[in-house]
């Protein structure tokens, strides 16, 4: 996709919270945009995850996290991420960090805790929402049936 036809994808709804605001975008992308100085624990994660189900109608979609510049997540909240039932319909998720120390946590996180869906770490969102569309290609939209939630 080239740089001068870059269009960014539509929101289709939005939840502002607290600590973050979760929205679904069009292309069946999940944003979770974390906010300044949140202090993320597992809870926050869960509810995270219960919310991009029933914004997605719990479907296959793709993850497009926002880091901020300074918060911190708890190692619950870390291992917690990592796991499959955190991860329910996700194909895959692009993170965009701000600065080199949160770059650093998401690679740590991602060699350390070995999530179960392919992460990627991106400078600016415009490349990471480029990344999820070439991931597009795979079956998105699909009803998971409601053994496997």
């Amino acid at each position: 996709m080239s740089k001068e036809h870059f269009k960014y994808p539509s929101t289709i709804k939005s939840v502002s919270l607290e600590k973050m605001t979760l929205s679904i975008l069009e292309g069946a992308i999940y944003k979770i945009n974390i906010l300044e100085g949140a202090e993320v624990n597992q809870e926050d994660v869960e509810y995270i995850q219960k919310t991009g189900i029933e914004l997605t109608e719990n479907r296959r979609h793709y993850v497009l996290f926002i880091a901020p510049k300074f918060g911190s997540i708890s190692n619950d909240a870390r291992k917690y991420s990592a796991t499959a039932e955190a991860s329910t319909n996700v194909i895959c998720r692009a993170i965009v960090v701000p600065n080199l120390g949160m770059r650093i946590i998401a690679n740590f996180f991602i060699q350390r805790n070995k999530p179960v869906v392919e992460h990627k770490i991106f400078l600016k969102e415009e490349d990471a929402l480029e990344w999820l569309s070439l991931k597009s290609t795979l079956s998105v939209g699909q009803q998971v049936p409601e053994t496997q939630v």
